[in-house]
C-alpha cells in the first residue's frame, strides 16, 4: 500500500487552473442552494484571483475584496485541492478564528478530500491531516 501510494503522488498530473479542477472534481451536496457540480462561473469574481495565487509564484499577493459569503471559502479550497491533487506541497490555511475552522472549514475540507477521487487516495485521514 506505500508503494501505490508513493507512485500514485509521483506521478505527474495535468496542471489546471484551480477553477478547471474545481469544475471536474468538486459536487455541492443535495441539501445546498446549487446542488450538484462546482461551477466556479457562478463567482466569477474569484476565478482570476485563484489562478493569481495558482500562478507559482508571479505574483507577490494575491488581493480578494469581497462581501460576506461570495464565494472566498469555495475558492480558497479549490486552490488547495487543486495544488494538492496536481502538485503537492505542504498546505497551511490561516482562518479567522479558531471556531471558523474547527466548524466551518475543517468539515468542508475533509468533504473537498472525499469528493476528488484522486485527491482521496492522496491524503492521509484521521489524527495524521491535523
Amino acid at each position: 500500500m506505500l508503494y501505490a501510494r508513493a507512485a500514485l503522488l509521483l506521478t505527474p498530473m495535468p496542471r489546471t487552473t484551480p477553477d478547471e479542477w474545481a469544475a471536474k472534481n468538486r459536487r455541492y451536496p443535495a441539501s445546498s442552494g446549487l446542488p450538484g457540480p462546482r461551477d466556479p462561473g457562478v463567482t466569477p469574481y474569484v476565478i482570476e484571483w485563484m489562478r493569481a495565487i495558482a500562478d507559482g509564484g508571479k505574483y507577490r499577493r494575491a488581493v480578494l475584496v469581497t462581501a460576506a459569503q461570495s464565494g472566498k471559502t469555495d475558492a480558497m479550497l479549490d486552490v488547495i485541492g487543486s495544488r494538492l491533487d496536481t502538485r503537492p506541497t505542504p498546505v497551511i490555511y490561516v482562518g479567522p478564528s479558531l471556531d471558523f475552522v474547527r466548524d466551518q472549514f475543517e468539515p468542508r475540507l475533509m468533504e473537498l478530500f472525499d469528493q476528488a477521487p484522486t485527491l482521496a487516495a492522496k491524503v492521509a485521514r484521521g489524527q495524521k491531516n491535523k
